[in-house]
């Protein structure tokens, strides 16, 4: 990085790799969005402030010709998939689409920003502190017999964050070994915390991920150079081959019975089969699933209505962006870990275990997303991306300036600056005011103050109506309150967005049978008995429609 850049940049990275697993705000609804949130804040301003300096200043730009290519081809998928959403169901997928958007930036501007002699060093040093810290936490969860997540919202995010930081911290203090025995003792304790916690959250593709990421860190440091893809693929075809022995098939069945996750992927293959190429639209993957969601899903052990994530990522990126998003996005991580590869054969001393441990960290986490979906949620993906660019700047690239003269330098800067505002005002201001209002709707509601609730909700719902959840909860609040008809009417909203939620066409059956409207109410029941064939209370309720009808 050039000396001109200043302290800004460096302070914005160090300051997401510390506040994403660390922040929760509990005055929103979801309080893990603020990973996010403070992840578009950053980006957002750390882009503005290269436009400045590439625009006024005459600031460098930093590029790698295939590695740009893949990822504005990526984007460029990602953005075409998400604009043939049929609208409406296209506004309830801009804010997916954004986010997505938002990892993207934040990968070129670390690109930008992390080649500065020290500065990787740094941020992984802050990103150890804020993982010793997250374990802390968890332990303390775990003891008071909570559930083991830290700030991370899910055990297997958390496994997912300690199965990047593993590989981190044990390049980052394999240094010490012979040179500072005190430092490398707390680097095992911390390692050794990391995998205890790891162990708590109970996470079966984090152990995946952990195993993966170590053997493939003693692969890039230890196997022979030139035929480590050799030795790779001989551990997979032997541990494909040992996963055909009847006590593995026995052990692998067990593991997932009674799981969500086969059903799911059997149905996200099949929703990727009939859209191969460009899939069903980025963001859109909980709209159309539940279509292509196989029946047998209802008799695992935690069925749920709105089905979000494929719970396999290459799956879940294949589903929306099809098999040209994946492989697109499957390249770009390959090529960046086959490149950082080759700099660490080029290394000696400390520095070569100081660039293996990013490498291995992103192959544990992808390992880890066979069965999981951590590159949906902030995070995982804002420090996946962030060690993607980390690894890119340790390649040799090149370097240019552009030549434009100042008015039109003003005129470029001042239209980009303000497309960004009105971007994140739009796709994130908005959604997140309607959080907070939602959340104090939500303190009403379980005050059973019904009418305060739909208050704060209406607010809520003005600012940012795109939400089904949100929309769902009001429409519970209008019928407790007894405001049947606005209550009818934001089911049909639902069902106008997702077509095939099924618990809001069932619900909306209990709301026409009270209004004695007997057809509708069959027809709702019908409709959500087709989505969930075991749907007892809809089967129930059908039969009492038609019963009630034929007397009336």
């Amino acid at each position: 990085m050039e000396k001109k850049d200043g302290v800004f940049p460096i302070a914005i990275l160090s300051l997401l790799t510390i506040g994403v697993p660390l922040l929760r705000w509990s005055l929103f609804l979801d309080g893990y969005l603020i990973k996010l949130w403070i992840t578009q804040w950053g980006a957002a301003a750390l882009f503005i402030y290269f436009l400045f300096q590439v625009l006024f200043k005459a600031r460098e730009i930093t590029i790698y010709p295939a590695v740009s290519c893949l990822l504005l081809a990526y984007l460029a998928v990602n953005i075409f998939s998400w604009s043939m959403i049929p609208l409406p169901q296209r506004r309830l997928a801009e804010t997916v689409l954004l986010a997505g958007v938002t990892y993207i930036l934040f990968f070129f501007l670390a690109v930008q920003y992390t080649s500065q002699k020290g500065a990787q060093k740094k941020i992984i040093l802050l990103w150890i502190f804020a993982a010793s810290v997250s374990c802390i936490i968890a332990l303390s969860q775990y003891l008071r017999g909570w559930r083991v997540i830290a700030f991370l919202g899910n055990e297997n995010f958390l496994a997912g964050y300690l199965v990047m930081t593993v590989p981190l911290a044990v390049g980052y203090f394999w240094k010490y070994r012979k040179v500072n025995k005190k430092i490398y003792i707390a680097g095992i304790t911390a390692i050794s915390l990391y995998t205890v916690v790891l162990y708590l959250t109970h996470s079966r593709g984090g152990w995946l991920g952990f195993f993966c990421s170590l053997l493939a860190f003693w692969i890039i440091i230890h196997g022979p150079k030139g035929k480590r893809l050799l030795l790779a693929v001989v551990l997979v075809v032997s541990a494909i081959s040992i996963m055909h022995f009847p006590w593995v098939k026995d052990f692998i069945k067990l593991q997932f019975e009674g799981d969500v996750r086969p059903p799911i992927w059997k149905g996200a293959v099949n929703m990727l089969a009939l859209r191969p190429w460009l899939g069903w639209g980025r963001g859109a993957f909980f709209i159309f699933y539940p279509q292509f969601r196989p029946q047998e899903y209802w008799l695992t052990d935690n069925p749920t209505d709105l089905t979000i994530h494929a719970h396999n990522e290459f799956l879940h990126i294949g589903a929306e962006t099809g098999l040209i998003g994946l492989v697109l996005f499957l390249a770009l991580v390959l090529i960046v870990i086959k490149k950082g590869i080759r700099i660490v054969d080029q290394r000696t001393g400390p520095g070569k275990y100081l660039l293996a441990g990013p490498i291995c960290a992103l192959i544990g986490l992808l390992f880890h997303n066979l069965v999981c979906n951590n590159l949906q949620m902030a995070s995982s993906a804002v420090l996946f991306w962030l060690l993607l660019g980390m690894i890119v700047t340790q390649v040799p690239g090149g370097r240019f300036r552009l030549k434009i003269n100042r008015m039109l330098s003003v005129l470029i800067f001042l239209a980009i600056t303000a497309i960004t505002a009105i971007i994140i005002y739009q796709g994130q201001m908005r959604p997140m005011i309607s959080q907070f209002l939602f959340k104090k709707g939500w303190v009403f509601r379980n005050q059973n103050n019904w009418e305060k609730a739909i208050g704060e909700y209406q607010k809520a719902l003005h600012w940012y109506p795109w939400d089904v959840e949100m929309q769902y909860r009001a429409a519970y609040a209008y019928t407790q309150a007894g405001n049947i008809d606005k209550a009818i009417n934001s089911y049909g909203k639902i069902i106008n967005w997702a077509p095939y939620y099924g618990n809001a066409h069932r619900n909306l059956g209990v709301l026409y049978l009270k209004t004695e409207q007997y057809g509708p109410a069959a027809q709702s029941f019908l409709q959500a008995m087709a989505i969930n064939e075991y749907d007892a209370i809809s089967a129930y309720n059908l039969a009492r429609a038609r019963r009630l009808y034929a007397d009336k």
